[in-house]
């Protein structure tokens, strides 16, 4: 199912709110990667390998994915595994520097034109302390890492914080995460968005041009080797 490995950023938050039309299975996103690789198709990698950082551990990474009968159905290739271990650090970093930044201090980028504003600091710092450690158990024992705050309930957040630090909070949180996703490929050391659009350009046009010499080529058997020729 492609949607659930599409480009953007609000396809990407779409395909977690909606039911895949495919029934999930185990080793899904790996299998997702190694198709991506094999077909050459980028723009699926990039977003495949986020889903294996985002929605595996460290252990099922490494070992690959078992299903109930003991039995390893699918597993990355020692590159990708490599990759993914690689883009886990950056991806980390990235959420408890920027995408996270809002729980940490509300002036930490230098880019908030509210935080400064808060008349009741002590409280809010307390409830942004106190989401912060929530957020950060989820994250504990080597589990799935969550840059894009995925669950987060900002629901009980707007409630328990000030207007002023709310709207500051979800300023910075989306602007870091539309940079996250916009350097998603580079990340994972594959290039841009764009060179990735422009592979597939590319590709797609080859394809349509062997479609059309194909279509204006006879097809016959060549007796020699038994195998259908064009003439």
């Amino acid at each position: 199912d492609l949607t659930l490995f599409p480009p953007t950023l609000s396809q990407f938050e779409a395909s977690l709110l909606n039911k895949s039309r495919i029934q999930p299975f185990t080793g899904r996103n790996f299998a997702a990667v190694n198709l991506a690789r094999e077909c050459v198709v980028p723009t699926i990698l990039a977003v495949a390998l986020f889903r294996c950082c985002t929605g595996t551990n460290v252990v099922e990474i490494l070992d690959g994915a078992f299903g109930k009968d003991s039995v390893c159905h699918h597993a990355l290739d020692w590159q990708d595994k490599r990759l993914c271990l690689f883009a886990r650090a950056v991806l980390e970093t990235r959420a408890r520097k920027y995408t996270m930044g809002f729980l940490m201090d509300p002036n930490a980028t230098g880019k908030n034109p509210f935080g400064s504003s808060c008349t009741t600091r002590g409280a809010c710092d307390s409830v942004r302390l106190r989401f912060l450690r929530d957020v950060e158990l989820t994250n504990a024992n080597y589990g799935k890492v969550n840059p894009l705050l995925t669950g987060f309930r900002w629901d009980r957040f707007q409630k328990e914080i000030c207007h002023t630090c709310y709207r500051s909070a979800r300023l910075s949180f989306e602007r870091e995460k539309a940079a996250l996703w916009e350097d998603l490929p580079t990340i994972f050391q594959l290039g841009t968005w764009g060179s990735l659009r422009e592979q597939m350009r590319v590709k797609s046009t080859h394809v349509e041009k062997l479609g059309d010499s194909d279509s204006r080529q006879p097809c016959s058997i060549d007796p020699d080797i038994s195998l259908v020729t064009t003439i």
